[in-house]
């Protein structure tokens, strides 16, 4: 075994590398298709995108650098050690193998070979517990195999045999530089290099063509003499039988440059003391709280990999093994010192745990080959068993110091077999310090841990508090105490919190619904009224790509909070781990779209439309798959007193301000229902909506004037997400504004896909659909034809008067008509007398027919306040309803109003009011506030809105409204046809 282990090494390498020549590692695995493997070797280049960028901007380095991660990955790779791999290479040696019987059983042949690639973890307990101290085997003679000696001499015989791929990083990460390492060079100098010095001391004599070999030579010598220590130090305590006689330590002070190759090199370090002040401090993780996280997070770890080798034992051994996970947080007060206890029964830790990746910063316990090759026999199960870790050993423990100035473990790790090992007691007083690491007893009643943390500062604080703004879903039972306050999660359940005003970071959610009961493995989803949110392993984080569903205004989702973890928890966090790295869209899409399937299916849970159009305020995608599961469903949703069919209607958050508007529910709805849209609704989108809930008295009027309305069918459902095309925010962030339509396209395009990450083709699709119309961007021209104007004397630009035209070109052409506004606003702005303005707009070519005496009254002054005049123009009469308000505003009387106004040359639309109205209901009719936008220009749209809000407010019908305006002298267009021309432009299902 010990001269043949080698060779069987090496060829099963080979083979090996054989399966796998496809994936092309000169080209980086490009073009190795979408094989196991390819996937595989794909997810490990990943680990070294420093080197796969490098290959990239020098192509010729690429073989070198592809040749090398290669190696890397086959000599970590999982069947390199399957049982069905070793026992074809038996087979196909054949005789030789077969003639020695057991001795190359299967097992022991890959339980030997797992050995090689260990490395110093070869000493692991429960490593070396997996081989027999002594085997008799059927062969030739009687044979005994000590397979526990066997297996720690040939891993440090493989030590100093020095591998150049199994060199350390450092020699890779010299590849594809300007001076890099030359392979073929590391090949030669390795073949040179010899173990030479006195046998309690060897020296590693190398002479190296490259700085890398040299430093790569001294650091896998360290490895090596870590090796040998750790077997000296199991030779006296576990092995029984003579051993050969071992070096004392390992050097390489023989290690130097090659003749004439480089005279000296530095290499930059990290400053031990800084890096760990950073480590354990908030510069890092930014929130101390944060170190109960990691707490919490190494003992989840914990319990779920006792849970996963409880499980292999149960359905591998005759006895049954069961298991049920518990973590508690206690605080506390020790001889007057206040501390955090944080207690779980999970797998426990040894000597070689608490010297490994416990106190190994970054390190973490699924890197290590113990748990490589113990998942090995767990996969092998039909179903596989599989353990999701998602601690960060190390980094974590030094966050403890952001609490505390002590720290004190106790432990028990469970064996191989279920059964207790020893306890150990470690005292951590600082993060520089070394620690003793101490056996209390040679067995523990039960496996876990208990760490304590003793806490650097007296300021209120409670663990309940922290946990519970942390931690929402929990996986085994948790408990927090803090005095006479508690705190208690269940597996699986959702632990309702309401955030706290000010709160920068914390989980906030509450009243749930219900839970997503068809839910996979690793996604749960719970709906909910208030908050939202997406956790890892139960604990909240916050998205950094804000697409698809994590898009929205807010930080995180809301009206669901979906819980990640096992095969779908994320790779990658942020260090403090309160953020998302990666894109989890996507996924969480596809586990919200099947939850709101169930959601929108269950009859007995009952949904409204205003907890729809809450969702949408913060998460529009989430509120669209609600939308779009209801609609399939053909689901009706409850709005104030009546039920709402979403087949037809779909949801539009800006309903409830249209219903208001229109009189439907007025009752039943509240302002916090509501977002505030100054202005009003446009025509065609005011008909969707009145269409889609049907049923109006609004309606009825409207039809009335359009009997097309009656019987419109196949609308478009509306979806929440469709009004961020329709309207856009206010700066102030609370008020929203329907678009116009000489917003530009581009800019509706820019804002969608900042908003929700669409693509702007998404975006573009979903502007035709809802039929909207936006500008497109001017282009250049060469010239225009603008009719050109002869300047008067004394005027040398016509800037002047273009300064406050501008926001109306086209009508400033001679000969007019101009509004009368602007007359008075160009006075006032450029500081001339009404009757200069109207000299100088004359001598421009414009017909206009007033006359202003130079000294005006106070009266008059008053009554060519530009802000108070309407947009009648020079060729209209003035509308009788502005002297009714002139009247009002100014306290004059409506007789001398009238004769001014005559004597100025202009024409009144009438001289008395309307039947049905008195002078104080006339004021109050034309006092109502968006009565200019029923007073437009002829080529302007009439907006009905206003037209509803006034008979609403008078206690009147459209038609009668549309008469007394239209007698006050106020131009309204014809109701049918405009009714007809919106109609065209409402969405449809099939237009």
């Amino acid at each position: 075994m010990l001269t043949l282990l080698p060779f069987l090494r090496q060829a099963n390498l080979l083979r090996l590398a054989v399966e796998h020549a496809g994936l092309n590692p000169a080209q980086l695995g490009r073009d190795a298709g979408d094989t196991a493997g390819a996937r595989s070797f794909e997810a490990f280049l990943d680990g070294h995108d420093v080197l796969v960028h490098r290959a990239g901007l020098r192509p010729e380095s690429a073989p070198s650098i592809g040749w090398w991660l290669f190696h890397r990955w086959l000599a970590r790779h999982e069947s390199f050690v399957d049982a069905g791999r070793i026992g074809q290479l038996l087979r196909d040696i054949g005789a030789p193998v077969a003639e020695l019987g057991e001795t190359f059983a299967v097992d022991r042949v890959g339980a030997l070979l797992e050995g090689l690639r260990l490395g110093p973890d070869v000493c692991h307990p429960e490593f070396l517990g997996a081989l027999s101290p002594e085997d008799h085997v059927r062969a030739p003679g009687r044979q005994r195999i000590r397979d526990q000696r066997l297996g720690l001499m040939t891993a440090l015989a493989a030590a100093l045999a020095i591998e150049v791929t199994a060199l350390p990083d450092v020699v890779g990460e010299h590849l594809g530089i300007p001076v890099p390492v030359d392979p073929a060079a590391a090949v030669s100098c390795l073949d040179d290099a010899v173990w030479g010095g006195p046998h309690d001391l060897p020296v590693l004599r190398a002479r190296c063509p490259h700085e890398a070999l040299v430093e790569g030579l001294r650091e896998h010598t360290a490895i090596a003499d870590e090796l040998l220590h750790g077997v000296r130090r199991l030779v006296r305590e576990r092995i029984t039988h003579p051993m050969p006689e071992l070096p004392a330590r390992l050097s390489a002070a023989g290690v130097g440059p090659a003749p004439g190759m480089f005279d000296s090199w530095a290499r930059f370090r990290l400053d031990q003391h800084r890096m760990r002040d950073l480590l354990m401090g908030v510069q890092l993780y930014k929130d101390p709280d944060l170190a109960v996280r990691e707490l919490y997070q190494n003992a989840l770890d914990a319990c779920r990999y006792r849970s996963t080798r409880t499980q292999y034992l149960d359905r591998t051994r005759p006895a049954a093994y069961s298991y049920a996970g518990a973590i508690s947080f206690a605080q506390g007060v020790e001889d007057g010192r206040p501390y955090l206890e944080c207690r779980d029964n999970g797998i426990g830790m040894g000597e070689s745990e608490l010297r490994g990746v416990f106190s190994n910063a970054g390190g973490r316990f699924p890197g290590q080959a113990e748990f490589r090759h113990e998942r090995a026999g767990w996969e092998e199960l039909d179903p596989p068993i599989r353990l999701y870790p998602n601690s960060r050993f190390g980094i974590g423990v030094f966050s403890y110091f952001m609490l505390a100035d002590e720290i004190r473990v106790t432990t028990c790790r469970m064996g191989l077999d279920g059964v207790p090992g020893p306890v150990f007691e470690v005292g951590i007083h600082g993060p520089a310090h070394l620690f003793r690491i101490v056996r209390v007893a040679e067995r523990g009643d039960e496996p876990g841990t208990t760490v304590r943390l003793y806490l650097n500062s007296d300021r209120p604080w409670s663990c309940v508090k922290v946990l519970r703004r942390l931690l929402a879903v929990a996986e085994f039972d948790t408990t927090a105490q803090d005095g006479e306050e508690t705190a208690t999660w269940r597996p699986g359940e959702l632990q309702a919190r309401s955030a706290v005003a000010g709160e920068r970071f914390g989980f906030h959610a509450s009243g749930e619904i219900a839970k997503w009961r068809g839910a996979v493995e690793g996604g749960r989803v719970f709906w909910c009224k208030e908050g939202g949110a997406l956790l890892v392993d139960g604990l909240v984080v916050h998205p950094a790509q804000r697409r698809g569903v994590c898009a929205g205004p807010g930080v995180t989702v809301r009206g669901v909070v979906v819980d990640l973890s096992g095969p779908c928890a994320p790779e990658r966090l942020s260090v403090d781990r309160t953020e998302l790295v990666d894109d989890v869209s996507d996924l969480v899409e596809s586990l919200l779209t099947a939850a709101a399937g169930e959601l929108a299916a269950s009859e007995h849970i009952p949904l409204s439309y205003a907890w729809i159009c809450h969702v949408a305020a913060g998460s529009p995608i989430i509120a669209d798959l609600v939308t779009e599961a209801c609609i399939g469903a053909g689901r009706t949703v409850s709005l104030g007193d009546r039920s709402v069919e979403l087949a037809r209607s779909g949801c539009l958050p800006a309903d409830f301000k249209i219903f208001w508007t229109a009189g439907i529910n007025e009752r039943k709805l509240t302002y916090r229902q509501m977002v505030e849209f100054p202005g009003p609704v446009p025509n065609s989108i005011l008909l969707w909506r009145l269409l889609a809930h049907r049923s109006s008295p609004i309606l009825d009027e409207l039809t009335a004037f359009c009997p097309e309305l009656s019987g419109f069918d196949d609308l478009r459902p509306a979806l929440p997400s469709d009004e961020l095309i329709l309207a856009t925010g206010f700066p102030d962030g609370v008020r929203l504004r329907w678009r116009s339509e000489s917003e530009y396209v581009s800019t509706v395009v820019g804002d969608v896909v900042a908003t929700l990450g669409w693509t702007a083709r998404e975006a573009e699709t979903r502007i035709a659909e809802l039929r909207a119309k936006f500008a497109c961007e001017p282009r250049p021209t060469g010239g225009g034809h603008r009719r050109r104007i002869s300047l008067p004397r004394g005027v040398n630009s016509f800037d002047s008067v273009w300064f406050f035209g501008r926001h109306i070109r086209n009508m400033l052409v001679p000969p007019g008509p101009i509004p009368y506004r602007h007359i008075f606003e160009l006075a006032e702005n450029l500081d001339l007398r009404i009757g200069e303005v109207v000299e100088r707009l004359r001598g421009f070519g414009f017909d206009v027919h007033l006359h202003v005496p130079d000294e005006l009254t106070n009266l008059e002054r008053s009554l060519f306040e530009p802000s108070t005049w309407w947009n009648f123009r020079t060729d209209q009469a003035m509308p009788y309803g502005y002297l009714i308000l002139a009247s009002g505003r100014l306290r004059a009387p409506m007789s001398e109003l009238e004769n001014l106004v005559r004597s100025y040359g202009l024409d009144i639309s009438s001289s008395v009011l309307p039947r049905g109205l008195t002078s104080d209901s006339a004021l109050s009719l034309l006092e109502y506030n968006g009565l200019e936008d029923i007073n437009l220009e002829p080529e302007a749209p009439l907006l009905l809105q206003p037209l509803i809000d006034l008979s609403r407010r008078n206690h009147t019908s459209i038609a009668q409204v549309v008469d007394w305006l239209r007698q006050l002298g106020i131009q309204v267009p014809d109701l049918g046809d405009t009714i007809r021309a919106a109609l065209a432009r409402v969405p449809t299902v099939t237009r």
